[in-house]
């Protein structure tokens, strides 16, 4: 797989992390709602799509995931306070405020 042309640049870490993310394992990230659309076979290192993944391919609207997600942090600390939707972001005005939780803040779309 790596030499097929959209891989043939990725260095091995970035590969692997390409290939968790298609098994359905998401770093550092909540997100459930993401299908797993290959199986990793680690003793014979074997890729396969998983039924349906090949139909995903099609329908999707390109290598853009189902759905995104974008870190809130605090200003001083860089504390993550939670997670905006990538809708609710490209939608968002620039000064408008939103409550996330208890708290409220102007977002910075």
């Amino acid at each position: 797989m790596r030499t097929s042309y959209p891989y043939r640049l990725l260095a091995r870490e970035q590969f692997d992390l390409l290939i968790q993310m298609l098994e359905g394992r998401y770093a550092n990230t909540r997100i459930h709602e993401l299908k797993p659309a290959v199986s990793v076979d680690r003793l014979d290192n074997t890729v396969t799509g998983k039924k349906g993944a090949l139909q995903a391919v099609y329908l999707s609207g390109g290598t853009i995931p189902d759905r995104g997600y974008f870190h809130l942090r605090h200003l001083q600390s860089n504390a993550r306070i939670g997670d905006l939707d990538e809708e609710f972001v490209w939608e968002a005005s620039v000064g408008q405020v939103f409550t996330l939780g208890t708290r409220t803040g102007g977002s910075s779309a």
